[in-house]
Formats: structure tokens, sequence, C-alpha cells
């Protein structure tokens, strides 16, 4: 996997890439692009992208979760966001951070989002999500990171509604379509403390070129 930036005839778009490699060779490659002005959502500057140091540090062997466990953490993350009940089906770090297309999501700054990983999701902030589709997992133990590709889809088959302490939300998306996704978890302790996310905006329900469920 790979996370960065590329231009574009002088304009700076955000990338997620993956590789499968066999015998030596490359034997698949997978893309996501954000670029600005079109998808809607967040967006932080593309020429100014830097990679969290988190995610090239080996976390201490005591800290180390199985990839089975780190699959199952981040798994939980999405089965979280599905359907957003305010259920939690994972486990935060208390400092939890995550960035979409290069931007800050959880520290309040973006669309009057309330702060904080888990305590978004105990709102119900994202009811709105569908569901999360054709996920994909790749994982690290050594530096405790999971690679997740999929889809998320969106009816928009409500535009209001009322988050779990019965204030009012309004949904961002107002005709159905999904977005195309690879989500980076970094985990520590059994925690996710570090998310960060690259999508871009596909045709509703649009199939999975690799595998669907």
């Amino acid at each position: 996997m790979w996370y960065g930036s590329v231009e574009e005839h002088g304009q700076p778009a955000h990338v997620a890439l993956r590789l499968k490699v066999e015998g030596g060779a490359i034997a698949e490659a997978e893309t996501v692009i954000s670029r600005k002005g079109v998808d809607n959502g967040p967006y932080g500057d593309a020429s100014k992208y830097v990679n969290e140091p988190a995610f090239a540090q080996e976390v201490p062997k005591g800290q180390r979760s199985s990839r089975a466990e780190l699959i199952k953490l981040a798994d939980g993350y999405f089965s979280t966001l599905q359907r957003n009940d305010g259920t939690i089906r994972t486990k935060f770090d208390p400092q939890c951070a995550r960035k979409e297309n290069g931007q800050s999501t959880t520290d309040g700054s973006f669309a009057s989002s309330p702060p904080g990983c888990e305590a978004q999701f105990k709102l119900g902030w994202f009811k709105y999500d569908n569901r999360v589709r054709a996920r994909r997992y790749i994982a690290d133990e050594e530096h405790g990171v999971v690679v997740a590709t999929g889809y998320i889809d969106y009816a928009a088959d409500f535009l209001n509604f009322k988050t779990m302490d019965g204030k009012d939300a309004t949904s961002p998306f107002t005709f159905p379509n999904s977005l195309g996704f690879m989500e980076m978890f970094k985990i520590v302790g059994g925690r996710i403390y570090r998310i960060e996310s690259v999508f871009t905006t596909l045709p509703y329900y649009m199939p999975s070129p690799w595998v669907d469920k």
C-alpha cells in the first residue's frame, strides 16, 4: 500500500494505491484518487500532504494484535459505520483521530461534526450510511496497520434525521451514490489510534471489480 499525492497537469490530488505482487511481478494494481472540486465532502490541500508518522512506527510487542484481531477491529469499524445507530462494534483509543482526503474529520472543524472518533459514532452521526460492502483487508502485525478497501452506499432515501441525543441533523447526500475507499488504521494495544482514508464518488451500488458481498 502507498498513500500520497500526485499532480495532474499541475493540480495535486490525493492517492491511495494497492499492489499485489506474485513471483516478483505486479499482479494487481488498484487506486483511489480524490480530486479537488470533484467530490463533495472533506478535502485537504494535497500539495501539503505528509504521512502520519504513527503508521510507520513499530508497535511494542506487548501491545501488538494478531492479524485476525487487527482485521476484526477494522471490520468492526465498518459495521459500526453501517446504519450507524450508536452501537460501537470495535474499540477506539481515547486519542483516536481520523483524516479523510487529507482533512481532519475528528477535531470538530469539519461540517459542525462533534470531535472524537467514538463520540461521532455514539451519536449516530453517520446514520445515512446504508452499507459498507466488498470489504477486503491487508494487515501488518509488526506496525499494527490494517488497510481496508471497499464501497460505502448511500441510498439518500432521507435527508433529515435525529442523532442519538435527539438533535436534528441533515444528511450531506441528496441523491444515491457510493464511495470507493482505501482506509488505513493504526491499532495499538487492541484499539484504533489513527485512521486515514482516501475515497471518491462512484455510481450508486457500483459492483466491485475484485469481489462483492
